[in-house]
C-alpha cells in the first residue's frame, strides 16, 4: 500500500484530493495538512511514501516547506499547481528544489473538477513511490560559473536535440547552463510540460545560461547559440525556408505516446536536416517518446546519447532507446555536457 500525505490550505480540496487517492486500491491517505508547517510535522510522524503539496498556503507556503523537507526529511513530493503565471514560476522553482513532478489543477486554486485529472494524479503518485529516496536526496544545486570557451567556428552548423520528461527540469539544469557560448551549434529541447509552464521554464533557464534560451514560437529563425524549448501543448518541427535558412513550425496534431510536445516529432524533422551533424540526447522520463526519433537520427548517421540508469530519476525513456540499440553512448548526467561539446568541436 502506498501511503500519501495530502497538503492543501483548502478543506474542500483536501477532501476531494483524498477521495481521489483513496479510490485506488493501491493508495491510502494517511492524513492531511493545511499548511507547510503541519506538513513537515506529519511527514516526521507518518513517514509517507508520497506527499501531494499545494504552493499557496498560509503560515508556511509550499516552496518554503519543500526546502525544509528536502533538507531535514527528504520525501517524494508532487506539487499540485494552479494555472497562473506566478504559480507556473513557483512550480518550476519547486522542481529545482526537489519536487519529483507536478499536476496542474484544472480550474485554479479551488478546482471542483479535480476528477478530470484523477488518472494523471494517481499514475504520478504510483510512479513517484517507486523512485529511490537517495535520488530524491541528491543535491541539485546549480553552479553559478559561466564558461567562455573559444573554438573555431568553421564547418557546418551542428544541431543538438534533448528530450526529457519526469525529472527533466532538474536534469536540464545540469546541462543547459554549462553550454559555452560561441560553439558552432544550435540547440532544441522537448520537455513534457503543459502550456504556460514551458514559458516560465525557458525564462528560468535563460537566466542561468550563457547561451540564449527561449520558448519556441511559430516562424522563429534558427540561430547559433540559441536553445529552443518546445512550448507546452504544441509539437515542434524545424523546416527549411526558401533561402535555405531554418525556422520553427508548431502544430497541434494529435499527441504522440499521449504527449504533446513529442520528442519523436522534433527529432524526426531535425534528423532529415542535420543528418550526421545531429546529436540526440534522451534524459530521464517515463514511456517511449524519443525512441523512434533516435532511430531516425541513427538512420541519417547522427549520434545518440542516453542518460544512464543510476542518474535517471525515471529510467523509462533512456531504457527504451538503449533497448532499441539506438544509443551510441550511455552516460551519467554529469558527463553529458562533455559529450555535447566534444560532438560539436570534433
Amino acid at each position: 500500500m502506498i501511503r500519501v500525505l495530502v497538503v492543501d490550505d483548502s478543506a474542500l480540496m483536501r477532501r476531494i484530493i483524498s477521495d481521489i487517492i483513496n479510490s485506488n486500491s493501491e493508495l491510502v491517505v494517511v492524513d492531511t495538512a493545511k499548511n507547510g508547517e503541519e506538513a513537515i510535522e506529519y511527514i516526521k510522524k507518518f513517514n509517507p511514501d508520497v506527499v501531494t503539496m499545494d504552493i499557496e498556503m498560509p503560515v508556511m507556503d509550499g516552496l518554503t516547506a519543500l526546502k525544509k523537507i528536502m533538507k531535514d526529511c527528504p520525501t517524494r513530493v508532487i506539487i499540485l499547481s494552479a494555472f497562473a503565471k506566478k504559480d507556473a514560476a513557483a512550480t518550476i522553482t519547486a522542481l529545482e528544489n526537489g519536487a519529483i513532478d507536478f499536476v496542474q489543477k484544472p480550474s485554479g486554486t479551488i478546482s471542483l473538477d479535480l476528477s478530470d485529472i484523477q488518472t494523471t494524479l494517481i499514475n504520478k503518485i504510483i510512479t513517484a513511490s517507486k523512485i529511490r529516496l537517495d535520488k530524491v536526496r541528491e543535491d541539485f544545486k546549480k553552479h553559478s560559473g559561466k564558461f567562455q570557451i573559444k573554438y573555431s567556428l568553421t564547418g557546418d552548423l551542428k544541431g543538438v536535440i534533448i528530450g526529457s520528461s519526469t525529472g527533466g527540469p532538474r536534469a536540464l539544469e545540469r546541462i543547459i547552463p554549462f553550454i559555452p557560448k560561441g560553439l558552432n551549434a544550435t540547440y532544441f529541447v522537448v520537455q513534457h510540460m503543459p502550456a504556460g509552464f514551458t514559458t516560465s521554464f525557458a525564462q528560468r533557464l535563460n537566466e542561468i545560461s550563457q547561451v540564449t534560451v527561449k520558448e519556441a514560437e511559430e516562424g522563429d529563425e534558427i540561430k547559433r547559440d540559441f536553445v529552443y524549448l518546445a512550448p507546452g501543448n504544441f509539437h515542434m518541427r524545424i523546416i527549411p525556408k526558401r533561402d535555405k535558412k531554418l525556422k520553427i513550425a508548431l502544430n497541434q496534431d494529435p499527441p504522440v505516446w499521449g504527449v504533446r510536445p513529442s520528442v519523436d516529432i522534433t527529432m524526426d524533422s531535425l534528423s532529415r536536416i542535420f543528418a550526421k551533424s545531429l546529436l540526440g540526447i534522451i534524459l530521464t522520463g517515463m514511456g517511449h517518446d524519443g525512441t523512434q526519433g533516435c532511430k531516425m537520427i541513427k538512420e541519417y548517421d547522427g549520434h545518440v546519447v542516453a542518460q544512464d540508469k543510476e542518474t535517471s530519476l525515471i529510467f523509462g525513456m533512456p531504457k527504451s532507446v538503449i533497448e532499441s540499440d539506438s544509443a551510441d553512448q550511455v552516460l551519467p548526467l554529469n558527463n553529458i555536457i562533455d559529450s555535447i561539446i566534444n560532438f560539436i568541436i570534433e
